[in-house]
């Protein structure tokens, strides 16, 4: 009897930890929405301020920084999809999904999307990228 309430008190202590550990790693994934954020790059002050459903105004004083801090807002609200979207082009799908998604990595890969995004990317105007 004595074993059995140790064993539920180790599995609750386990529960508790586990559970906080947890909660702590899905509140720091959460992009910051109030406050002050610094980023290294900027020249001048970004304000960004998001309205009631949550898009993001970015005021900025020059195009670099407004770039800058719209790459950020970006990223705070769609990592997953730029990564997915970078998958798709590069043909790497299957590196999710297994061997279900072969024929279309294959199809995306003969397309070549990334050898042209790299021309297009080297064709920009200076000021652009």
């Amino acid at each position: 009897m004595m074993v059995l309430k140790w064993t539920i008190l180790g599995f609750t202590i386990l529960g508790a930890c586990l559970s906080i550990i947890v909660f702590s790693i899905l509140k720091n994934a959460q992009p910051v929405l109030d406050g002050e954020i610094e980023i290294s790059g900027l020249i001048l002050p970004v304000r960004v301020i998001r309205d009631v459903y949550a898009i993001p105004h970015i005021y900025a004083k020059n195009s670099q920084d407004l770039y800058l801090a719209q790459g950020y807002v970006i990223y705070q609200d769609r990592l997953w999809q730029m990564d997915f979207s970078r998958r798709i082009a590069h043909g790497r799908l299957s590196e999710i999904f297994g061997e279900r998604t072969l024929e279309i990595d294959l199809f995306l890969r003969a397309l070549e999307l990334t050898d042209m995004a790299k021309k297009f990317y080297d064709d920009l105007h200076n000021d652009t990228n």
